[in-house]
Protein backbone atom coordinates (compact mmCIF):
# COMPACT_ATOMS: atom_id res chain seq x y z
CA UNK A 1 0.00 0.00 0.00
CA UNK A 2 2.57 2.40 1.06
CA UNK A 3 4.33 1.37 -2.51
CA UNK A 4 0.93 2.59 -3.91
CA UNK A 5 0.17 5.82 -1.69
CA UNK A 6 3.74 7.24 -1.40
CA UNK A 7 6.07 5.79 -4.64
CA UNK A 8 9.22 7.43 -3.11
CA UNK A 9 8.73 8.25 0.48
CA UNK A 10 10.54 10.72 2.29
CA UNK A 11 8.77 9.34 5.69
CA UNK A 12 8.77 12.93 7.17
CA UNK A 13 6.98 13.37 10.04
CA UNK A 14 3.98 15.32 7.17
CA UNK A 15 3.88 12.18 5.19
CA UNK A 16 3.40 9.83 8.04
CA UNK A 17 0.68 12.04 9.51
CA UNK A 18 -1.32 11.81 5.67
CA UNK A 19 -0.01 8.42 5.12
CA UNK A 20 -1.54 7.08 8.25
CA UNK A 21 -4.40 9.45 7.79
CA UNK A 22 -5.22 8.02 4.35
CA UNK A 23 -5.14 4.15 5.80
CA UNK A 24 -7.60 5.31 8.02
CA UNK A 25 -9.86 6.84 5.50
CA UNK A 26 -9.83 3.66 3.35
CA UNK A 27 -10.27 1.62 5.84
CA UNK A 28 -13.43 3.27 7.17
CA UNK A 29 -14.48 3.04 3.49
CA UNK A 30 -14.16 -0.82 3.04
CA UNK A 31 -15.58 -1.61 6.57
CA UNK A 32 -18.77 0.57 5.99
CA UNK A 33 -19.14 -1.55 3.32
CA UNK A 34 -18.80 -4.64 4.60
CA UNK A 35 -14.97 -5.86 3.72
CA UNK A 36 -12.98 -6.70 6.88
CA UNK A 37 -9.82 -4.87 6.65
CA UNK A 38 -5.93 -5.45 8.37
CA UNK A 39 -3.71 -2.59 8.29
CA UNK A 40 -0.36 -3.72 8.71
CA UNK A 41 1.72 -0.86 9.73
CA UNK A 42 3.83 0.55 12.29
CA UNK A 43 1.80 4.02 13.54
CA UNK A 44 4.06 4.45 15.67
CA UNK A 45 2.06 7.43 16.90
CA UNK A 46 -0.65 6.81 19.42
CA UNK A 47 -2.63 9.78 17.41
CA UNK A 48 -2.18 7.70 14.30
CA UNK A 49 -4.28 5.08 15.83
CA UNK A 50 -6.93 6.73 17.66
CA UNK A 51 -7.65 8.21 14.58
CA UNK A 52 -8.68 5.14 12.95
CA UNK A 53 -10.75 3.97 15.81
CA UNK A 54 -12.31 7.14 15.95
CA UNK A 55 -13.19 6.77 12.41
CA UNK A 56 -13.71 3.11 12.07
CA UNK A 57 -17.26 1.91 13.68
CA UNK A 58 -15.50 -2.04 14.83
CA UNK A 59 -11.82 -1.70 15.77
CA UNK A 60 -8.95 -3.13 17.11
CA UNK A 61 -5.87 -2.20 18.09
CA UNK A 62 -3.64 -5.29 17.99
CA UNK A 63 -0.01 -4.67 19.52
CA UNK A 64 2.58 -6.69 17.76
CA UNK A 65 5.36 -6.28 20.46
CA UNK A 66 9.09 -6.76 20.18
CA UNK A 67 11.77 -5.23 21.99
CA UNK A 68 14.65 -3.20 20.38
CA UNK A 69 17.50 -5.76 20.68
CA UNK A 70 14.89 -8.32 19.26
CA UNK A 71 14.21 -6.53 15.98
CA UNK A 72 17.98 -6.00 15.52
CA UNK A 73 18.51 -9.38 15.34
CA UNK A 74 15.55 -10.32 12.95
CA UNK A 75 16.30 -6.76 10.78
CA UNK A 76 14.67 -9.14 7.29
CA UNK A 77 15.36 -5.69 5.68
CA UNK A 78 18.07 -4.38 6.78
CA UNK A 79 16.77 -1.19 8.16
CA UNK A 80 18.23 -1.58 11.84
CA UNK A 81 21.46 -1.84 10.36
CA UNK A 82 21.41 1.25 8.31
CA UNK A 83 19.33 3.13 11.08
CA UNK A 84 22.31 2.20 13.18
CA UNK A 85 24.86 3.52 10.59
CA UNK A 86 23.32 7.09 10.17
CA UNK A 87 21.40 6.36 6.93
CA UNK A 88 18.43 5.97 8.32
CA UNK A 89 17.23 8.57 10.83
CA UNK A 90 13.56 8.55 10.81
CA UNK A 91 13.20 4.71 12.23
CA UNK A 92 10.83 4.24 14.83
CA UNK A 93 12.14 2.55 17.69
CA UNK A 94 15.56 3.61 16.99
CA UNK A 95 15.74 7.50 15.58
CA UNK A 96 12.45 8.22 15.82
CA UNK A 97 9.96 7.54 19.24
CA UNK A 98 7.47 4.68 19.19
CA UNK A 99 4.51 5.26 21.26
CA UNK A 100 3.69 1.97 22.80
CA UNK A 101 -0.22 1.55 23.08
CA UNK A 102 -1.83 1.80 26.98
CA UNK A 103 -4.72 -0.15 26.37
CA UNK A 104 -4.98 -2.50 23.37
CA UNK A 105 -8.02 -5.14 22.16
CA UNK A 106 -5.12 -7.71 21.60
CA UNK A 107 -1.23 -7.76 22.20
CA UNK A 108 1.18 -10.15 21.30
CA UNK A 109 5.07 -10.85 22.15
CA UNK A 110 6.56 -11.67 19.27
CA UNK A 111 10.11 -12.16 21.04
CA UNK A 112 8.46 -15.60 23.03
CA UNK A 113 6.56 -17.30 20.33
CA UNK A 114 7.04 -18.07 16.46
CA UNK A 115 5.41 -16.07 13.85
CA UNK A 116 2.78 -18.97 13.54
CA UNK A 117 2.15 -19.00 17.36
CA UNK A 118 1.54 -15.37 17.73
CA UNK A 119 -1.01 -15.39 14.75
CA UNK A 120 -2.98 -18.13 16.54
CA UNK A 121 -2.86 -16.50 19.66
CA UNK A 122 -3.74 -12.94 17.87
CA UNK A 123 -6.87 -15.07 16.21
CA UNK A 124 -7.67 -16.42 19.37
CA UNK A 125 -8.44 -13.37 21.22
CA UNK A 126 -9.86 -11.91 18.52
CA UNK A 127 -12.66 -14.18 17.97
CA UNK A 128 -13.33 -14.23 21.95
CA UNK A 129 -13.71 -10.76 21.23
CA UNK A 130 -16.05 -11.70 18.90
CA UNK A 131 -14.73 -10.62 15.90
CA UNK A 132 -14.86 -13.80 13.58
CA UNK A 133 -19.02 -14.51 14.94
CA UNK A 134 -19.94 -17.51 12.74
CA UNK A 135 -23.11 -15.60 11.97
CA UNK A 136 -21.08 -14.31 9.06
CA UNK A 137 -20.63 -17.50 6.66
CA UNK A 138 -21.52 -17.91 3.38
CA UNK A 139 -23.08 -21.52 4.15
CA UNK A 140 -26.79 -20.86 5.23
CA UNK A 141 -26.80 -24.21 6.68
CA UNK A 142 -24.11 -24.07 9.22
CA UNK A 143 -26.41 -21.41 11.44
CA UNK A 144 -29.74 -23.13 11.23
CA UNK A 145 -30.50 -24.80 14.99
CA UNK A 146 -32.22 -27.75 15.61
CA UNK A 147 -35.54 -26.36 16.29
CA UNK A 148 -35.62 -24.75 12.58
CA UNK A 149 -34.85 -28.52 10.69
CA UNK A 150 -37.33 -30.50 8.78
CA UNK A 151 -37.24 -33.86 8.64
CA UNK A 152 -34.41 -35.85 8.07
CA UNK A 153 -31.86 -32.85 9.27
CA UNK A 154 -32.88 -30.77 6.65
CA UNK A 155 -33.29 -27.11 6.37
CA UNK A 156 -36.43 -25.67 5.81
CA UNK A 157 -37.35 -22.61 4.63
CA UNK A 158 -40.54 -20.01 4.61
CA UNK A 159 -39.45 -16.76 3.40
CA UNK A 160 -36.74 -16.36 0.53
CA UNK A 161 -35.82 -13.06 -0.08
CA UNK A 162 -34.19 -12.83 -3.47
CA UNK A 163 -32.12 -9.62 -4.11
CA UNK A 164 -31.98 -8.73 -7.85
CA UNK A 165 -31.15 -5.86 -10.31
CA UNK A 166 -31.14 -8.04 -13.64
CA UNK A 167 -27.31 -9.17 -13.54
CA UNK A 168 -25.93 -12.70 -14.69
CA UNK A 169 -25.54 -13.30 -11.07
CA UNK A 170 -28.56 -12.45 -9.77
CA UNK A 171 -30.86 -14.46 -12.58
CA UNK A 172 -28.79 -17.67 -11.21
CA UNK A 173 -29.45 -16.95 -7.75
CA UNK A 174 -33.22 -16.60 -9.18
CA UNK A 175 -32.97 -20.63 -10.00
CA UNK A 176 -31.52 -21.46 -6.24
CA UNK A 177 -34.39 -19.59 -4.52
CA UNK A 178 -36.71 -20.97 -7.30
CA UNK A 179 -35.65 -24.10 -6.28
CA UNK A 180 -35.38 -24.12 -2.21
CA UNK A 181 -38.79 -22.45 -2.87
CA UNK A 182 -40.37 -24.90 -4.55
CA UNK A 183 -38.45 -27.89 -1.81
CA UNK A 184 -39.91 -25.76 0.50
CA UNK A 185 -43.07 -24.18 -0.01
CA UNK A 186 -41.84 -21.39 0.92
CA UNK A 187 -42.45 -17.62 -0.02
CA UNK A 188 -39.83 -15.65 -2.20
CA UNK A 189 -39.87 -11.56 -1.76
CA UNK A 190 -38.28 -10.37 -5.06
CA UNK A 191 -35.93 -6.85 -4.04
CA UNK A 192 -34.77 -3.89 -5.91
CA UNK A 193 -33.25 -1.17 -4.65
CA UNK A 194 -31.74 1.37 -6.30
CA UNK A 195 -29.63 4.36 -5.27
CA UNK A 196 -31.39 7.67 -3.52
CA UNK A 197 -32.24 10.16 -5.89
CA UNK A 198 -30.13 13.07 -5.70
CA UNK A 199 -31.97 15.59 -4.01
CA UNK A 200 -30.08 18.97 -5.53
CA UNK A 201 -31.76 17.72 -8.95
CA UNK A 202 -34.95 19.81 -8.04
CA UNK A 203 -37.91 19.65 -9.75
CA UNK A 204 -38.99 18.72 -12.54
CA UNK A 205 -36.01 16.76 -12.79
CA UNK A 206 -36.25 14.71 -9.63
CA UNK A 207 -39.39 13.57 -10.54
CA UNK A 208 -38.67 12.33 -13.64
CA UNK A 209 -35.58 10.75 -12.83
CA UNK A 210 -37.40 8.66 -9.61
CA UNK A 211 -40.11 7.91 -12.16
CA UNK A 212 -37.18 6.28 -14.67
CA UNK A 213 -36.07 4.50 -11.81
CA UNK A 214 -39.40 3.01 -10.61
CA UNK A 215 -40.12 1.86 -13.95
CA UNK A 216 -36.72 0.14 -14.15
CA UNK A 217 -36.97 -1.35 -11.04
CA UNK A 218 -40.58 -2.91 -11.56
CA UNK A 219 -38.98 -4.72 -15.04
CA UNK A 220 -36.75 -5.73 -13.19
CA UNK A 221 -38.28 -7.31 -10.58
CA UNK A 222 -41.69 -8.13 -12.30
CA UNK A 223 -38.98 -10.34 -14.48
CA UNK A 224 -38.13 -12.09 -11.95
CA UNK A 225 -41.59 -12.33 -10.12
CA UNK A 226 -42.83 -13.88 -13.71
CA UNK A 227 -40.73 -16.58 -13.64
CA UNK A 228 -40.74 -17.87 -10.25
CA UNK A 229 -44.51 -17.50 -10.37
CA UNK A 230 -44.46 -19.74 -13.70
CA UNK A 231 -42.94 -22.37 -11.59
CA UNK A 232 -45.67 -22.55 -8.72
CA UNK A 233 -43.84 -20.39 -6.90
CA UNK A 234 -45.95 -17.56 -3.99
CA UNK A 235 -43.94 -14.21 -4.71
CA UNK A 236 -44.15 -11.09 -3.29
CA UNK A 237 -42.62 -7.67 -5.10
CA UNK A 238 -40.63 -4.74 -3.16
CA UNK A 239 -39.08 -2.05 -5.46
CA UNK A 240 -37.14 0.24 -3.10
CA UNK A 241 -35.58 3.66 -3.22
CA UNK A 242 -32.07 3.73 -0.73
CA UNK A 243 -28.86 2.11 -0.56
CA UNK A 244 -29.36 -1.29 -1.88
CA UNK A 245 -27.53 -3.31 0.98
CA UNK A 246 -29.53 -1.25 3.45
CA UNK A 247 -32.75 -1.77 1.49
CA UNK A 248 -32.07 -5.56 1.47
CA UNK A 249 -31.63 -6.23 5.18
CA UNK A 250 -34.79 -3.82 6.54
CA UNK A 251 -37.03 -5.74 4.13
CA UNK A 252 -35.46 -8.91 5.31
CA UNK A 253 -36.33 -7.88 8.70
CA UNK A 254 -39.86 -6.74 8.42
CA UNK A 255 -40.61 -9.30 6.04
CA UNK A 256 -39.17 -12.11 8.44
CA UNK A 257 -37.42 -13.85 6.27
CA UNK A 258 -34.91 -16.61 7.45
CA UNK A 259 -32.85 -16.41 4.15
CA UNK A 260 -31.02 -14.15 1.94
CA UNK A 261 -30.24 -15.04 -1.94
CA UNK A 262 -28.35 -12.71 -4.13
CA UNK A 263 -25.22 -12.55 -6.69
CA UNK A 264 -21.87 -12.16 -6.05
CA UNK A 265 -21.75 -8.86 -8.24
CA UNK A 266 -24.19 -7.00 -9.94
CA UNK A 267 -24.37 -4.12 -12.07
CA UNK A 268 -22.28 -1.99 -9.51
CA UNK A 269 -20.11 1.26 -10.41
CA UNK A 270 -16.19 1.26 -10.14
CA UNK A 271 -16.88 2.51 -6.04
CA UNK A 272 -18.51 -1.00 -5.84
CA UNK A 273 -15.62 -2.77 -6.64
CA UNK A 274 -13.53 -0.53 -4.78
CA UNK A 275 -15.05 -0.15 -1.60
CA UNK A 276 -16.79 -3.60 -1.83
CA UNK A 277 -20.07 -4.83 -3.38
CA UNK A 278 -23.70 -4.67 -2.07
CA UNK A 279 -23.76 -8.50 -1.44
CA UNK A 280 -20.38 -7.88 0.72
CA UNK A 281 -21.81 -5.47 3.16
CA UNK A 282 -25.33 -7.58 2.98
CA UNK A 283 -23.27 -10.62 4.07
CA UNK A 284 -21.54 -8.60 7.07
CA UNK A 285 -24.84 -7.28 8.52
CA UNK A 286 -27.54 -9.89 8.14
CA UNK A 287 -28.83 -11.32 11.10
CA UNK A 288 -29.98 -14.46 8.95
CA UNK A 289 -28.01 -17.03 6.63
CA UNK A 290 -27.09 -15.40 2.92
CA UNK A 291 -26.46 -17.19 0.14
CA UNK A 292 -24.41 -15.53 -2.56
CA UNK A 293 -24.35 -17.05 -5.65
CA UNK A 294 -21.96 -16.94 -9.23
CA UNK A 295 -23.19 -17.33 -12.62
CA UNK A 296 -21.68 -20.33 -14.06
CA UNK A 297 -18.89 -19.20 -16.68
CA UNK A 298 -19.78 -20.99 -19.98
CA UNK A 299 -17.29 -23.11 -21.54
CA UNK A 300 -15.26 -22.35 -24.96
CA UNK A 301 -13.52 -24.64 -27.31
Amino acid sequence: MRRKLTPRPTFSPEERDWFYNAMAVLAELLTANGVNVLIAATASRRAYRQAARERIARFAEVYVECPPKVCRARDPKGLWERADSGEIASLPGAGAPYEAPHAPEVRVDTARYTAEEAAGSVQKKLDAQGFFADEYTLNPMRRVTAKEQGKGGVVVFKRILLATDGSPDAEEALVYARDLALRDGATVIVVHAFEPVPGYLGDPWEGRVMARHVAAGQDVATHAAQQLQQAGVDVIVEVLEGPPADAILKVADVRGCDLVVMGSRGHGTLASLLLGSVSHRVLAHARIPVMIVRAREEKTG
